[in-house]
């Protein structure tokens, strides 16, 4: 189960900012991060295709990210150090709705 909790970096321009209890799904939130700002729709667009019985799989490509995306799971790839990391699809689909909520009211800020 991915555990984590969002929080503003601070600043004038504050940034949200997942920290998850298990280490092992940092790499989720570097995604999120580097890519969910500019790529929203794209990306909840991608993680929904596998879940509507359409598609077996999906994928996303950003600018340093790209995602593998099967029902039960998903794998992101750090295109430039080659890190990958495999989540549950469902868990992360909510932290993404979670994360592009958090940027929103953000911005509002």
């Amino acid at each position: 189960m991915m555990n984590y909790t969002i929080k503003s970096s601070g600043g004038k321009q504050p940034v949200p900012v997942v920290a998850f209890a298990d280490e092992k799904y940092a790499l989720a939130g570097e995604f999120l991060l580097a890519e969910a700002r500019s790529f929203r729709a794209a990306i909840l667009a991608a993680l929904d295709e596998p879940g509507t019985g359409k598609k077996k799989k999906s994928s996303f490509s950003g600018n340093a990210f790209s995602l593998e995306i099967h029902a039960d799971t998903t794998k992101i790839v750090n295109d430039i150090t080659g890190q990958e990391c495999v989540v549950p699809t469902g868990e992360f689909r909510r932290l993404a709705i979670d994360y592009v909520s958090a940027c929103r009211k953000a911005a509002q800020k």
